[in-house]
């Protein structure tokens, strides 16, 4: 059996195909990974195996692995001061009421 210029082009398409789909799908698997790294999200190493255990899943649970990957955590704030300031906050209310109250009574 002789190959021919076209037998051979043939296999040459074949393996760029199978070399660019390996490609895509390593490139898929880390993607939710970077972008949680790159945000800083306290959850990227779980993010990580999530996304590679979507991504073989069947596609669905790797979207919503990156959906996640992309929002904040949860209470997340850009100033991280500012919980401090809320509850610092909370408790000078709290001081107020109980003073009102002990005035009313």
């Amino acid at each position: 059996m002789e190959l021919d210029a076209l037998d051979i082009a043939a296999f040459l398409v074949i393996v760029l195909a199978l070399a660019g789909t390996v490609a895509i799908i390593l490139t898929l698997g880390a993607l939710p990974y970077q972008v949680a790294r790159s945000r800083s999200h306290p959850h990227a190493d779980a993010i990580r195996v999530a996304g590679w255990l979507g991504l073989f899943l069947g596609g669905l649970p790797w979207l919503l692995v990156l959906l996640w990957s992309l929002l904040p955590p949860h209470g997340a704030a850009d100033d991280p001061d500012a919980l401090a300031r809320r509850v610092a906050a909370l408790e000078e209310e709290i001081r107020a009421l109980r003073a009102r109250g002990d005035a009313q009574s």
